[in-house]
């Protein structure tokens, strides 16, 4: 007596109900709070980087703006030479 392939995936799932309903609700709720945590720490990841690239940026500023003010402080404490202007309300 062999009993068909559907038949006996009736019966085990008529037998096993309950079951079967407390593992589905515990793959659902596994699913959200694995969900939840990685969108968690991903989040935090990405506002990290975000912090980090501010960071770099406003470095960057600053080293920028401080070669350029050393450069007009050696230019204020040592001008070049003054030209002399040759036109004609100058005597040669």
């Amino acid at each position: 007596m062999s009993s068909s392939v559907p038949n006996r995936f009736e019966r085990f799932l008529k037998k096993h109900n309950h079951i079967l309903t407390y593992l589905g609700a515990l793959i659902v709720f596994s699913t959200f709070i694995v969900k939840e945590g990685l969108r968690e720490h991903w989040q935090d990841v990405a506002e990290a980087i975000e912090r980090v690239r501010y960071i770099y940026t406003l470095r960057s500023d600053i080293s920028g703006n401080t070669s350029n003010t050393s450069r007009l402080m050696r230019r204020a404490q040592h001008p070049p030479p003054a030209k002399k202007l040759a036109g004609p309300w100058q005597a040669a």
